[in-house]
């Protein structure tokens, strides 16, 4: 310390001096993200992911299937979305089976069920493609099933 500092009021200066600075950086950085906003997102997700869909064991004949997926709202608003339920039995060829809207409300989830058929070609694995679609998200997730030989 230089001794012009201490003339000027001694050590408790100096601490005073040092408690002001700290006190200004932390009220600087409060507006800058140490008081943190809450978080705002959207979740897509399936209800079992140990089985997201649901198919018998069947093969060469049109199977019915069950998917069960979930949107959450994690927003302060209604979010509207769009959903898209694909289906890609070859690899490189998906075809949309349902595409739909869903308004979720503030903090809520919501519970989406689709039932269809689809014909099972023996041995192949099947690949269903949820999208989800919204102001500020894009998301998809994916399943895989596989069909039954025949005999099984």
């Amino acid at each position: 310390m230089s001794a012009s500092l201490l003339r000027l009021g001694g050590w408790r200066s100096v601490g005073a001096l040092v408690v002001v600075a700290a006190a200004a950086t932390g009220i600087g950085q409060t507006g800058a993200g140490l008081i943190q906003r809450p978080t705002v997102y959207t979740a897509l997700y399936f209800g079992d992911p140990t089985k997201p869909v649901m198919i018998p064991n069947s093969v060469g004949k049109r199977v019915p299937y069950a998917l069960r997926f979930f949107v959450h709202n994690a927003q302060p608003r209604l979010q509207s979305y769009r959903w898209s339920l694909l289906l890609v039995q070859r690899p490189g060829q998906a075809r949309i089976v349902k595409s739909q809207s869903a308004a979720v409300g503030p903090g809520k989830t919501v519970l989406i069920s689709h039932t269809g058929k689809f014909t099972c070609d023996r041995d192949r694995r099947v690949e269903f493609i949820v999208q989800l679609a919204g102001p500020d998200t894009h998301e998809a997730i994916h399943a895989w099933a596989a069909c039954g030989r025949s005999g099984s």
